[in-house]
């Protein structure tokens, strides 16, 4: 179970990682260039309780980046992305968990 303070942590993260993810693609509009890449959601991921190091599926990691890459593309401010972002997580992480318990991380906060 995910704590109040933890899960504001998280979205705090998400939401930097929604900024830095911003940037670098209006840099890579500028620049004519795509080869930069982030992947600031895997640790979140994570930090939420779904250990992808474990999982043999790599589309699994896709799914996670294309949901991250969607809300992103939207208008929303930062802090309103993140959330919308942690709470597709959220949904998505449990069901993972349901399907593969064996990818559970657990934290003792």
């Amino acid at each position: 179970m995910i704590t109040t303070k933890k899960e504001n942590l998280i979205i705090d993260l998400l939401e930097d990682t929604v900024t830095v993810s911003r940037i670098f693609d209006n840099i890579e509009k500028v620049t004519g260039c795509d080869l930069i890449a982030t992947n600031g959601c895997y640790p979140i991921i994570c930090l939420m309780g779904l250990d992808l190091d474990k999982c043999t599926n790599h589309d699994l990691l896709d799914t996670y980046n294309t949901i991250f890459s969607n809300y992103t593309s939207k208008d929303n401010d930062n802090r309103d992305t993140a959330i919308l972002i942690y709470n597709k997580f959220k949904g998505n992480i449990a069901d993972d968990l349901k399907h593969s318990p064996h990818l559970s991380i657990s934290y003792d906060n």
